[in-house]
């Protein structure tokens, strides 16, 4: 009976431990109201009463109108931890955090939902591989906030610039020296810290001195936690003489804990002239001016041995590269089909002189041979000595004119006939038609 009761809650505890009770995803921002422009931390918050869950995000929120800053997210094993909430104590894990802020020259704005994919991990696993089939997808749903609009100005306030500051912001310098030339350009570097939304905080209204004016700016932010700094350097060039000191201006921004506007001051300009700049101690050579007329010296026009020699030059290198031309034009007529052509059909014309029929024959019917490979189609797999030549022929009666063709023939019959002991070599056809027929049948 004991082991049955034991059973029994052991089961209860494992289906509650791995498929667990309605999962819940909430945006809080902590607050339900706040000053456009002040910055509010929103978590994205996993309700559950599991212990162990898997994590993916499939769709990251959007805020529209918000400056926005991701500072946190996690995704894959999550751990929920037991903790307080405004929805009593249950297990939660913090999925993602931002902190926002809207824009202030923004009317109203709007967030659109994080979606979550959650997957139960077993009970026995700790391998993400192996995950339950229980999974949902979750969208956030959040509390509504407000934000308020900034407090109008008042008369004394709107008298000073105010570029959309919202938070606590000073600054450590109290004094500037500035060291200049005059028409050249120097640095001028001012740098803001505190918490607050530094997004809208783009540049500085500098109440510069007559004469000097902002040629390049650019600014960059460091943040250390909750507070950042960050630093405006300005190009500037001055054209006349700036005073000793001058108050570079004042700019307003709004403090959401005390909901008033302040104003800080910017450091005051110190002008000081930069030291001369000294003169390079490198000496200076001067050469004494040039001589009018030459008392012992030889006129510098060409004598008649220069022209002779650079006329020698010449000829001799257009000899070196017109022969070296000609050397190489040589060696290529020699490789080209024409001339490896002749040069056999001048081998087949001597035998033909020395009284050598059958040794003239075979040398014309081989280049016949070659010459209509090339300028008729013919079949590789069917290629065999003469009886591909009479096919050849054959396929070339289109093209070839009834005289060269008959001429042809006639040249490989007697080719044949130079492989039969009964039948002899008769060749009746005059060589230099032979010859002009080659000519006209080949491409190169």
């Amino acid at each position: 009976m004991k082991l049955l009761f034991s059973l029994f809650y052991f089961s209860l505890f494992f289906f509650s431990f791995t498929f667990g009770s309605e999962r819940e995803f909430i945006m809080d921002c902590g607050v339900s109201e706040a000053f456009v422009g002040q910055k509010v931390l929103c978590q994205f918050i996993l309700l559950s009463e599991e212990s162990f869950v898997e994590g993916e995000v499939i769709k990251f929120p959007e805020f529209r109108g918000f400056w926005s800053e991701n500072i946190s997210m996690r995704q894959g094993p999550i751990g929920l931890v037991v903790a307080p909430t405004p929805w009593g104590v249950r297990k939660q894990a913090v999925i993602g955090s931002y902190l926002i802020s809207q824009m202030v020259d923004k009317q109203e704005g709007s967030i659109l939902p994080m979606k979550l994919a959650v997957k139960s991990r077993s009970f026995f696993s700790s391998d993400a591989s192996k995950l339950s089939e229980n999974s949902e997808i979750l969208i956030s749903n959040s509390k509504p906030i407000r934000f308020l609009p900034l407090p109008v100005r008042n008369e004394t306030e709107k008298k000073i610039a105010f570029l959309g500051a919202v938070g606590e912001f000073s600054i450590a310098q109290p004094d500037l020296i500035i060291e200049y030339r005059l028409e050249e350009p120097t640095n001028l570097k001012v740098s803001i810290e505190g918490k607050g939304n530094f997004s809208e905080l783009n540049r500085l209204p500098l109440n510069l001195p007559e004469g000097c004016e902002i040629v390049s700016q650019r600014s960059f932010i460091q943040n250390f936690g909750d507070t950042s700094n960050k630093t405006f350097d300005f190009s500037l060039l001055c054209k006349t003489t700036p005073p000793l000191s001058h108050p570079l201006g004042a700019f307003l921004f709004f403090n959401p804990k005390t909901k008033h506007y302040h104003s800080v001051r910017l450091p005051t300009a110190r002008f000081m002239p930069a030291p001369a700049i000294e003169k390079s101690s490198t000496p200076v050579f001067k050469f004494p001016p040039p001589e009018l007329t030459w008392s012992t010296g030889e006129s510098n026009i060409p004598s008649t041995w220069f022209w002779i020699v650079q006329i020698t030059i010449a000829v001799f290198a257009l000899f070196s590269f017109g022969r070296a031309e000609l050397l190489h034009s040589r060696e290529l007529k020699k490789i080209s089909p024409r001339f490896q052509r002749n040069l056999i059909w001048k081998t087949a014309l001597e035998a033909q002189q020395k009284g050598k029929p059958q040794e003239f024959i075979q040398l014309a019917a081989n280049l016949f041979s070659s010459v209509l490979k090339q300028a008729v189609p013919f079949n590789k797999d069917h290629w065999s000595g003469y009886t591909t030549q009479k096919h050849l022929i054959r396929l070339s009666q289109s093209s070839v004119p009834p005289e060269t063709l008959k001429r042809i023939q006639s040249l490989f019959q007697a080719y044949d006939q130079t492989f039969s002991p009964f039948s002899p070599t008769q060749l009746e056809v005059d060589s230099k038609l032979l010859e002009n027929d080659l000519n006209k049948l080949a491409k190169n």
